[in-house]
């Protein structure tokens, strides 16, 4: 662990998390979230859309905060390392991320080890550790080079769409991730499964090329890609790898059967499913296509994944 810690700490709540209900969940724990900090801790309440790029920055420059703690998804999680990655590329000033699962996955906080009335934490300021990054650049679709980075996981293929979905709920999907959060990724996923075709790409990792009917792909940093779905790999936070784990041309059958492993935390591997761990990788499809990083999606291709070692400090859980 760190002996390093945060001169001054921020909680970041985002009241529109899950549907709009993680504020109830904020002030159900908030009085004992607060116990943990410093009395000098800040705390920004807020719902989207919200200019979060300009109050990080605000506070990482003009108010000596280096401590994050989001309150939030995954998502939000997502949107609060990104902007301060830009800032930290720019300014060269480290900080410290933590987070309050208030969101509807959660995968950050996993294995979850801490709680307060039942919702997972990771906002140990005084234990940080060294974390690697996922880092992710592509052509979007106004032909622009954009970049990302991501803590968890990355995807694409069918687990890419569903996050799209999941993102986009309709009626019965959104009341599904108020109240019962597993059947409501379980019902993205099936809902994709039905429509989803595979789609050509070529994937070039390990000094491998590869050409694929690309099914499913997932980047990893943490085996715990939504709810209780988790891959098998042994990937640490600060191993420097990715885990690399992709189904070529599978069958919508074979992809019922994928997600009932995963669900069981198995990804078997065969003639169709491949596991790696890598550094970097190039993926090539034909067109744009959704690309899925800590839950957010976009659009893009001409797609370069690589990993940052030991960039930012984690608080621990």
């Amino acid at each position: 662990m760190s002996k390093n810690i945060p001169s001054k700490i921020a909680i970041l709540v985002n009241k529109s998390a899950r549907q709009g209900t993680a504020g109830k969940e904020w002030s159900r724990i908030r009085k004992e979230v607060l116990n943990y900090f410093p009395a000098k801790t800040l705390i920004i309440e807020y719902e989207t859309p919200y200019d979060i790029d300009k109050a990080l920055e605000n506070m990482y420059l003009n108010e000596g905060v280096d401590g994050f703690v989001s309150a939030g998804g995954d998502g939000s999680i997502n949107i609060v390392l990104n902007a301060l990655m830009n800032l930290k590329d720019k300014f060269k000033k480290q900080f410290f991320l933590g987070g309050i699962a208030l969101g509807s996955s959660n995968d950050f906080v996993k294995p979850s080890k801490t709680w307060i009335n039942s919702i997972p934490i990771k906002i140990d300021w005084k234990n940080n550790q060294l974390t690697d990054l996922g880092f992710i650049s592509f052509k979007d679709i106004n032909g622009n080079e954009t970049t990302k980075y991501f803590l968890i996981n990355a995807s694409l293929g069918i687990t890419a769409q569903a996050n799209y979905l999941f993102n986009k709920p309709n009626k019965i999907l959104a009341k599904l991730k108020q109240y019962w959060v597993q059947g409501a990724i379980l019902y993205a996923a099936l809902k994709t499964i039905l429509t989803y075709k595979s789609y050509d790409a070529i994937l070039e990792y390990n000094g491998e090329k590869k050409a694929i009917e690309l099914s499913n792909l997932a980047v990893i940093k943490s085996p715990y890609i939504s709810g209780n779905l988790k891959y098998e790999q042994d990937i640490k936070c600060n191993d420097h790898f990715f885990g690399l784990n992709y189904c070529d041309d599978l069958s919508r059958f074979d992809l019922v059967v994928t997600l009932y492993e995963l669900m069981k935390g198995k990804f078997k591997v065969s003639s169709k499913k491949k596991t790696f761990k890598i550094k970097s990788l190039d993926i090539t499809p034909q067109d744009f296509v959704p690309i899925e990083t800590d839950g957010e999606i976009c659009l893009g291709k001409e797609i370069c994944f690589r990993v940052i070692p030991e960039e930012i400090y984690v608080m621990g859980n």
